[in-house]
């Protein structure tokens, strides 16, 4: 009964879900009557950075299967899905065939792991091979083995790696499309130069509300305005004619927005990455995570808190464990606003 009722209630909030079930399931069982192969690639973290990490790899995967015709599905948390469709539908270069969103990678819905029991993939591709894993059929598997190890793939049997798959871009070659801004006057907000602030992430936690003015108070009086994602209640109002609200801006006007942008000051997330694969200068601050910051971005500058500084500085970063008591609010201004004036 429980497990009726969480479908009962999923239903209801996701009243289209049969139909794309079905849907989806006759384009795959098509594609299996014409011997196209079915790639099915994860990652089981739902930041919107992971999905824009994420979706530089379809293009390498269709590339790895050229001349054949292979077939994508993707799936990925259901926070991801307007981005995902407003970045990559109708772009064949560069997106999925196919969108499974989830609602948690901890305890999929079991009518999503019926949907992958009724086919078998050629290629199930995780990413990190934590929670997902068991859902997905396939005649080979392969598990990442971290974002440190990113550029290359292992099948995985018996927690023994025994076959390398392709390698993966050096870089990201594939950057995300530059999509117009709405013409409802958002756009006159960018026309004067400005810099991103952002200034907290889903699972890095937030910069204090001292750290936040001491920013945005820098930025501005260097005469930029500023693109602000976060709680305005911590500025004071005589800032607000040269602030702009990012919440405002849809999530695919995003790289636009940052393309746009000066230069970038964020908490290791979402805008951080369109940052980095669109090669725009960035501060990224982070306090308990390294793998998904690529420390040789000649356009960044990495402020991390003194614990994991001393372990970046020493070469330690592979057998550094985060202290949970140390945290972003442990790093001083200074260091922050000492990282932005070295690339202005």
């Amino acid at each position: 009964m429980p497990t009726l009722s969480a479908l009962h209630n999923y239903l209801r909030q996701h009243p289209h879900y049969i139909g794309s079930f079905l849907r989806d399931l006759c384009l795959i069982w098509w594609w299996r009557l014409r011997r196209q192969p079915i790639v099915v690639l994860t990652t089981e973290s739902g930041g919107l950075g992971d999905y824009i990490w994420f979706r530089s790899y379809y293009s390498a995967i269709r590339e790895h299967y050229s001349p054949k015709l292979c077939r994508i599905v993707a799936v990925g948390m259901c926070q991801w899905e307007p981005l995902a469709y407003g970045l990559d539908e109708s772009r064949q270069e560069n997106h999925f065939d196919i969108y499974r969103a989830i609602e948690s990678p901890d305890r999929p819905l079991k009518i999503e792991s019926l949907f992958f029991r009724l086919f078998r993939a050629d290629v199930y591709v995780d990413f990190r091979a934590r929670h997902l894993k068991h859902l997905v059929r396939a005649d080979k598997c392969f598990f990442g083995l971290g974002f440190r190890d990113a550029k290359q793939y292992y099948e995985s049997a018996n927690n023994a790696v025994i076959e390398r798959w392709f390698m993966l871009p050096e870089s990201f070659r594939h950057k995300p499309p530059l999509l117009p801004i709405a013409d409802d006057g958002r756009g006159e907000a960018l026309k004067r130069p400005y810099a991103i602030v952002v200034e907290g992430g889903n699972t890095q936690g937030k910069l204090s509300d001292t750290q936040t003015l001491a920013v945005v108070e820098h930025i501005l009086s260097r005469g930029y305005n500023i693109f602000f994602n976060g709680d305005f209640n911590k500025l004071p109002s005589i800032h607000s004619t040269h602030l702009i609200d990012g919440y405002t801006y849809q999530l695919n006007e995003y790289p636009t927005i940052v393309a746009q942008s000066e230069f970038v000051v964020t908490v290791n997330t979402f805008v951080y990455h369109l940052a980095i694969q669109l090669n725009k200068p960035c501060v990224v601050i982070s306090a308990n995570e390294y793998e998904s910051i690529k420390l040789d971005a000649a356009s960044q500058v990495v402020v991390f808190n003194e614990e994991l500084q001393q372990a970046y500085e020493n070469n330690k970063l592979h057998s550094y464990r985060p202290n949970s008591s140390v945290g972003l609010n442990d790093i001083a201004c200074e260091r922050i606003i000492e990282a932005i004036d070295s690339f202005l």
